[in-house]
């Protein structure tokens, strides 16, 4: 089991490690609050290659300060594949990643996008990203959860603020 510690660790920007059944601990990475990001207070994805992919939040860390998306071996070596420049693209992402049929990943980020109220996005595994969706507020805004795929292949979300 792979996981995600969002303080801590030795810069206290939070960890990301893996844990067996026998409770076995291992520290994957240690966040440094560079250019990698630092608290990640969402669970891991993993793609079908056994790849985990992940988010940090925009209050510390990658290229700009308003987060990140990394990809993570199970080795521990971690790479960040996307920082957020908390314009149209969005800006802190707090929910998982979900993986869609397609083999790319979708997520949502709190704030950013046209009217600063978030986005709905789309990731490939080499960090390429495209936004999908702006919220006005209108239709909601804030969505700090994830997004659930359907049966039916579509992806389905909340937001924290109503219309």
């Amino acid at each position: 089991m792979y996981g995600t510690a969002s303080s801590g660790g030795a810069g206290g920007r939070a960890t990301l490690f893996k844990i067996t059944t026998n409770a076995a601990f291992t520290l994957l990475y240690p966040f440094a609050g560079g250019n990698d990001g630092g608290f990640p207070v969402a669970s891991l994805a993993s793609a079908s290659n056994g790849v985990l992919y992940g988010t940090t939040i925009g209050a510390i860390g990658g290229g700009t300060g308003n987060g990140t998306v990394f990809k993570l071996t199970t080795n521990g070596a971690l790479s960040t594949i996307y920082s957020f420049s908390g314009g149209s693209d969005g800006d802190d992402p707090e929910a998982a990643l979900a993986l869609g049929r397609d083999g790319n990943f979708y997520g949502t980020t709190a704030y950013g996008g046209t009217s600063s109220t978030g986005t709905v996005c789309r990731v490939t595994t080499n960090g390429g990203l495209a936004s999908l969706h702006s919220f006005t507020g209108s239709d909601g805004a804030e969505p700090v959860a994830g997004l659930a795929r359907g049966a039916d292949g579509n992806f389905y979300g909340t937001t924290f603020v109503g219309a």
